[in-house]
């Protein structure tokens, strides 16, 4: 599996350091505002993007197939390098975050609120449901159909988030929540995923939530990653 992973970097590599740099350069104004959280969040779902994008342009999965790999391992691998690209944005965006609070402190001003480990921990979740819808869908259908498929299905998912959102918020402002507590919501991320799991975190605890939302993130990744091998085992080249 190694082998494979190893190919999807010298595949990509080229892809990978551009927006890499792009990335790091837009980190270094961009982190003080909520928008930073969907800004990196996009990034790792690019880099996941992409990866299957170089397969399709260099024909690299049907190389793959030639040699004595099983496509259970090709999916394996896959989600491997979907979550090895998560793990260096989050890493990216976590150094950026803690560089600009510490710019912060100096000048007696707080830490970025986005920066908290319960957002990170947010960040986390929202990039598992974007691997495990977008690649049984890749497995499925190819970079091309499956592209498009699943960024409906994310888009679906989203758009009903926004929905449950601007529900929750009527219920908030009807209730007339003191302004300390609706300030505080307005220095993080909007969105569902991101509100449901601060709160989580202030009513469970940060380990609690911590296990939780690992917990599920695995189980998301290992349902995804069983859907996709079923799906694989029915694709042509």
């Amino acid at each position: 599996m190694l082998s494979l992973i190893y190919k999807d970097l010298r595949v990509g590599l080229p892809f990978l350091v551009v927006l890499v740099m792009m990335f790091i350069l837009g980190s270094a104004g961009a982190v003080r505002a909520p928008v930073y959280f969907w800004v990196s969040l996009v990034f790792a779902a690019t880099l996941m993007l992409g990866l299957s994008q170089m397969d399709w342009r260099h024909g690299a999965d049907r190389f793959a197939h030639s040699l004595p790999v099983s496509r259970r391992l090709v999916v394996y691998s896959r989600y491997a390098s979907a979550l090895l690209g998560g793990a260096l944005t989050l890493a990216i965006a976590v150094a950026a975050g803690l560089l600009r609070g510490m710019v912060l402190d100096t000048v007696g001003q707080a830490w970025p609120r986005m920066m908290a480990a319960d957002v990170a921990l947010a960040w986390v979740l929202l990039f598992t449901f974007v691997v495990a819808i977008y690649l049984p869908c890749y497995f499925r259908w190819g970079h091309g159909k499956g592209y498009i498929i699943g960024a409906l299905a994310i888009a679906g998912g989203v758009i009903a988030g926004s929905f449950i959102q601007r529900a929750v918020d009527r219920v908030q402002v009807a209730a007339e929540l003191p302004r300390d507590l609706v300030a505080a919501a307005n220095r993080l991320p909007r969105g569902l995923v991101v509100s449901s799991v601060v709160d989580a975190a202030a009513r469970l605890g940060l380990p609690l939530t911590a296990a939780i939302v690992l917990g599920l993130s695995g189980v998301l990744i290992l349902a995804s990653s069983r859907l996709s091998i079923l799906a694989y085992r029915h694709r042509e080249f």
